[in-house]
């Protein structure tokens, strides 16, 4: 994947924005995604939020994994 395409997760005081901005979760694998532009920009704007590459938190096969339970769930 290109870093261009890198999916973003925001984090603020140790969690991550859950889906649609509904909250917060501890967990990055239930966090909502963002594409680089957005939330480079949103974070700017906040000084207690971090836009953070999600390769930076989960490594290739944590993602895959995670993809394939939720292919798995919709079968």
């Amino acid at each position: 994947m290109d870093n261009k395409d890198m999916p973003y997760l925001l984090k603020k005081h140790g969690m991550y924005y859950a889906h649609n901005n509904c909250g917060y979760v501890s967990r990055a694998l239930l966090a909502e995604i963002y594409n680089k532009d957005y939330a480079l920009n949103y974070a700017s704007r906040h000084d207690e939020i971090e836009a953070i590459p999600i390769n930076k938190i989960l490594c290739v096969e944590e993602i895959n994994e995670y993809l394939d339970r939720i292919k798995a769930m919709k079968s």
